[in-house]
């Protein structure tokens, strides 16, 4: 699985021990929400983890986007990749940049044309 350090690690290995091993079908497992139902169900995990890796993962399959990043893109309150493929990059630029600046994710400046590349990547995967 992609390396979601602020998850649960013991949550991750069962998930890992239950077959997924591997993000994409994960998220293809979470995509149906009888089968996220049943996970969450029988096998006792919290509403909330499944639900953040699920958003994580999502961001994930947008080109160039890693697991810091993902937690970017959460902390600026955005949801899913659909949210991100239909943004308008300038307000997308200025929310990340705000959180970049709070939360010190990348010492490095992200830009404009940067977003405007993420929004369209976004839009492939969405």
């Amino acid at each position: 699985m992609i390396g979601y350090n602020e998850l649960n690690k013991k949550d991750i290995e069962r998930l890992e021990s239950l077959g997924y091993k591997n993000s994409v079908i994960f998220f293809e497992t979470l995509s149906s929400s009888d089968k996220k139902t049943e996970i969450i169900n029988d096998y006792g995990f919290e509403p909330e983890f499944i639900e953040s890796i699920h958003t994580l993962i999502d961001f994930t399959r947008i080109q160039w986007v890693s697991s810091n990043f993902a937690r970017m893109l959460v902390s600026a309150g955005y949801t899913n990749a659909k949210m991100v493929s239909v943004a308008d990059a300038d307000e997308l630029f200025s929310k990340l940049d705000k959180v970049n600046k709070e939360n010190n994710y990348f010492k490095m400046k992200i830009g404009l044309r940067n977003i405007k590349r993420l929004v369209r990547a976004a839009s492939y995967v969405s």
